[in-house]
């Protein structure tokens, strides 16, 4: 494992009051490449970005006086020299981007940020998950008005300042960056500091390094034969069905994964059809779809304000199998659950979609997962999912995207913290070792297995290779590949 590398760096503003803002790429685009963007506007309008790239956060500094988006791609080499980026408000923008490699191309990025006014932007304590590797950091701060950076944070090189036009102080800002190479667990960039007290947007960010070649490998973990040869699904009725453990413990965590297979006959009572809920007297843990803009919702309780997601518009759709997953760091109020999605109409691995808020970021802690879980619905029975349900898993850590992509395939093969695990063949059965059943109510054998697509296009049930091992044993499953 090495760290990933800068190869080039880019920088551009616009010294005048526009919506359409051109950002300057960096040079010798290379496919596969990390392109990375930190973008600064003046006051706080709304901020689009181009078709193709990721938002990673978009905030503002409390008040009305500066807005910074982060946002990256995975470069194809047909980038250009050039993007532009849209501002609802006319403003002065200014804009710093880098062209990385070296980096893992399954979990790219991490971030933590902050805001204030004073004249120290101070980047917060960032740990990501899987730390201790040999990660890029970047910290970046955006400010109102422009103010020279004098000091910057501790160990950090190719620093850099950038500010729109000092004449015109009532509509300019500026931003300032560092680098370092560090292998730690976490992360606390010491503050910059400018000339005089600004609003300003703090940010943290960690560039994953790619990890070291791996040798094919049988799938991990034990498998039961009945959780590979499962023949069907649970159908809920959009209702009153549901599958639930009101005492299920072992759950409570605050970094957590999960996945599920879904076919919506509708989008569920209330046009929100719960898909799995944690803690379902006090709904701490909410996933589900919305037929608002036909896309995925995650909801958690926290001390505080909730904190709430969703997916992109038309993310969801009837009459389709589609794997949904999520995965939520929720110690630090400031993090964004990331959805996984694989859609059996195009898709043969899950994607990853970047959380958007609905609102302001949670306040306080999240709450503790006290017991109990619910399928298909929640306590009081008035988000009844409509359609079909197989293969929920639920984790208490963060995976990664290969992990889920198998676990997706193999339902049960990733068992390193895997505490809830329910195929829903026709009972709710829990084949974890938390051996947390569930009882269904009012429910039916669905019409058959999720199916996906393989690079072949030839539609298959995936999750069941053939094994020949006798009915209940234990036993771990050999090699299986699919060209």
């Amino acid at each position: 494992m090495a760290f990933p590398e800068v190869n080039a760096r880019a920088s551009s503003i616009e010294n005048t009051n526009v919506t359409s803002h051109t950002v300057t790429l960096p040079s010798g685009i290379l496919p596969g490449d990390l392109l990375i963007v930190w973008f600064v506007a003046d006051q706080n309008p709304s901020i689009d970005i181009p078709a193709g790239w990721i938002q990673l956060k978009q905030r503002g500094d409390g008040g009305a006086n500066v807005k910074t988006i982060l946002f990256y791609r995975d470069a194809d080499g047909t980038e250009g020299a050039t993007i532009t980026v849209t501002t609802s408000l006319t403003q002065h923008s200014a804009h710093r981007a880098w062209r990385i490699s070296g980096h893992d191309k399954q979990t790219s990025v991490a971030l933590a940020d902050s805001g204030g006014t004073s004249a120290n932007p101070d980047s917060p304590v960032l740990g990501p998950s899987g730390g201790g590797k040999e990660f890029l950091w970047l910290a970046v701060y955006g400010a109102d008005g422009a103010n020279d950076a004098t000091v910057y944070p501790t160990n950090y090189t190719d620093t850099f300042y950038l500010e729109t036009a000092s004449a015109d102080p009532a509509n300019s800002c500026s931003l300032g960056v560092a680098e370092r190479k560090f292998g730690t667990d976490s992360e606390n960039p010491s503050a910059f500091t400018i000339d005089a007290s600004e609003n300003w947007v703090a940010t943290t960010i960690a560039i994953y390094p790619a990890p070291p070649p791996k040798v094919p490998t049988e799938p991990s973990g034990i498998i039961t034969s009945r959780s590979l040869r499962t023949t069907g699904s649970i159908q809920f009725d959009g209702a009153d069905t549901k599958v639930e453990n009101t005492t299920a413990g072992g759950l409570d965590s605050s970094q957590f994964s999960m996945l599920a297979w879904i076919f919506l006959d509708s989008f569920g009572e209330g046009g929100q059809g719960r898909i799995l809920c944690i803690d379902e007297n006090r709904n701490v843990f909410r996933f589900r779809v919305d037929t608002t803009n036909s896309r995925l919702r995650f909801v958690a309780t926290f001390t505080g304000d909730d904190g709430s997601w969703h997916s992109g518009t038309n993310s969801m759709a009837t009459g389709r199998w589609f794997c949904v997953g999520l995965t939520y760091d929720g110690s630090n109020t400031t993090n964004d659950p990331v959805f996984y999605l694989l859609d059996t109409d195009t898709d043969i691995s899950l994607s990853l979609i970047i959380a958007t808020i609905i609102g302001t970021e949670p306040t306080g802690s999240l709450e503790a997962f006290n017991t109990g879980y619910c399928i298909g619905n929640e306590g009081n029975q008035l988000q009844t999912f409509d359609g079909r349900i197989a293969y929920v898993q639920y984790w208490t850590r963060i995976l990664h995207k290969e992990e889920l992509n198998q676990a997706a395939h193999f339902p049960g093969s990733i068992n390193n913290e895997l505490v809830l695990y329910l195929p829903l063949e026709k009972d709710g059965y829990d084949f974890s070792s938390n051996g947390n059943s569930g009882v269904e109510t009012a429910t039916a054998l669905g019409l058959g297995p999720p199916q996906v697509f393989t690079p072949r296009r030839t539609l298959i049930a995936a999750p069941y290779p053939e094994i020949e091992t006798p009915p209940l044993i234990i036993q771990k499953h050999r090699r299986v590949y699919q060209r």
